[in-house]
């Protein structure tokens, strides 16, 4: 059996690998793309993201590999949006580097609960890169959310046949999936309701936070 943190520093821990999950995907979308994601906005705002990642790994105790990583690509981000007229290569390695590490310890911590992992990361990537990029990429985005949010209520169903208590189950199952894809599937008939998804991003946050409370 695995021996989670506090649902605190477990949410903030997953939360801070999701930002290197999402810088991986605007360098990598960039590269396919023939041209640059990271402006100068763009580096800062990582900076920001991922200083307050930090921060927030640091006041909720999480693990110190959490702490050093946000605090790496925080370096490299801010690092980054000073050098980016100029020669930007190791702030880019750094950021990859740590970013890759970053989904890595993810993966490997808490890969009993993959459904939840994996839609929160691509919730809070999801935000991120509406940040950066246009809706033109906006389908490609929702995907991670919806495949996350499908396997989250296979495991949230086979838990309940399993004998956990259905009304505690459906009620994180409600946060983590449910109400995620609802609001994609409000954002799609809107059109211009990018706001919404980030509001998505939140909910899987409180969905993954409560399902740890109530396993203890």
């Amino acid at each position: 059996m695995m021996v989670f943190p506090s649902n605190r520093a477990a949410v903030v821990e997953i939360t801070a690998s999701s930002f290197g999950g999402a810088f991986l995907i605007v360098y990598a979308l960039g590269l396919y793309a023939g041209e640059s994601f990271l402006t100068p906005q763009s580096w800062k705002a990582f900076g920001v993201l991922t200083a307050a990642a930090a921060v927030a790994a640091i006041v909720t105790k999480a693990d110190r590999r959490a702490v050093v990583l946000s605090l790496v690509m925080a370096a490299a981000a801010f690092s980054g949006s000073v050098t980016i007229r100029s020669h930007a290569f190791m702030p880019i390695a750094f950021m990859t580097a740590a970013s890759v590490v970053f989904l890595g310890y993810l993966l490997w911590f808490y890969r009993e609960s993959f459904g939840p992992v994996i839609g929160l990361s691509g919730a809070v990537a999801g935000a991120v890169l509406l940040w950066f990029l246009t809706a033109h990429f906006l389908r490609a985005t929702n995907s991670f959310v919806l495949v996350g949010a499908g396997i989250a209520y296979i495991m949230g169903r086979r838990g309940i046949r399993e004998g956990k208590d259905p009304v505690k189950s459906y009620r994180v199952l409600f946060l983590t999936t449910m109400f995620p894809c609802l609001t994609i599937l409000a954002i799609g008939s809107l059109g211009h309701g990018k706001w919404l998804y980030p509001a998505a991003a939140l909910f899987f946050v409180l969905g993954v936070g409560l399902s740890h409370v109530e396993a203890d």
